[in-house]
């Protein structure tokens, strides 16, 4: 959607030319991801790519925003890390898929539909994880954060009971503090 690439590329165009801090829930709950690849869909300019490159994993940001996304990779060079960049729009399910195949897929601060979830467990190998830790209603209701980019009490915990995903839930955790309110889940594909 090109309205969505302008608003993303000026927003990041705007701001200070410093490398984005890793999400705090990330930073408390990453070990529950497979060493090995990982893709980090709204990848922004790298808060969660950064970090997770530094651990040692093997990273692809996609982003619909090239701004971002060159801004992810001018702070991956002065770090010395490698993070490969794909601007893509997340509603293309088809460019998605020409991503590849992953060990885990992440998402921080960003509300996913049930379709795009669906597309993304099709682009997990066997084993694989996906992590996704975005705001809940309690940050609408205490920040202001628009309602529509939070999710419901347990929105997704149902979702890994549908057999188009292949997914389990292996845990889903509501986190309340100061800051506001954010639900990490994880999931994992099948085996087989």
């Amino acid at each position: 959607m090109q309205q969505d690439r302008i608003k993303w590329d000026q927003r990041y165009a705007d701001k200070p030319a410093v490398p984005p801090g890793a999400p705090k829930i990330l930073l408390q709950e990453w070990q529950v991801l497979t060493l090995g690849s990982v893709l980090d869909i709204a990848s922004g300019d790298g808060a969660a790519s950064l970090f997770l490159a530094a651990q040692g994993f093997d990273v692809t940001a996609a982003d619909i925003s090239a701004t971002g996304l060159a801004r992810l990779e001018g702070f991956a060079k002065e770090e010395g890390l490698t993070v490969a960049t794909r601007c893509t729009d997340l509603d293309d399910a088809a460019a998605l898929q020409a991503l590849g195949r992953f060990k885990n897929i992440v998402m921080s601060y960003f509300r996913p539909s049930a379709a795009l979830l669906a597309t993304l467990s099709e682009l997990l190998e066997p084993g694989g994880r996906i992590w996704l830790a975005t705001f809940n209603q309690r940050q609408h209701q205490q920040q202001g954060f628009s309602a529509r980019f939070c999710l419901d009490d347990a929105e997704f915990c149902d979702f890994a009971g549908q057999k188009q995903a292949g997914l389990t839930l292996i845990s889903y955790t509501r986190h309340d503090d100061a800051e506001g309110g954010i639900d990490s889940y994880l999931f994992e594909k099948s085996a087989v």
